[in-house]
């Protein structure tokens, strides 16, 4: 299991941030089971927070789906089953 911080997560959502396509690569490591589960709900309730203070809600949904669509990989509470 890996724990994914906001940078990781951030890089992979934002294509303008400085570590954008180290977190795509990232990615593609994550769901090819490279590093098995990740473990990131509090990280991901940050994140989708200041999404949506500091940008809005929409912003943040999207974030929010293109997440979920990982919830095979991914351990949260929240996570589809």
């Amino acid at each position: 299991m890996i724990v994914l911080d906001s940078t990781f997560l951030m890089g992979f959502h934002n294509e303008r941030d400085e570590t954008h396509e180290k977190a795509v690569q990232g990615v593609g490591d994550f769901l090819g089971s490279r590093w098995g589960k990740g473990l990131l709900e509090y990280v991901f309730l940050e994140i989708v927070t200041v999404l949506m203070v500091r940008r809005d809600p929409s912003v943040a949904a999207r974030c929010w789906m293109r997440w979920n669509r990982t919830s095979s990989r991914v351990q949260t509470s929240f996570s589809r089953r």
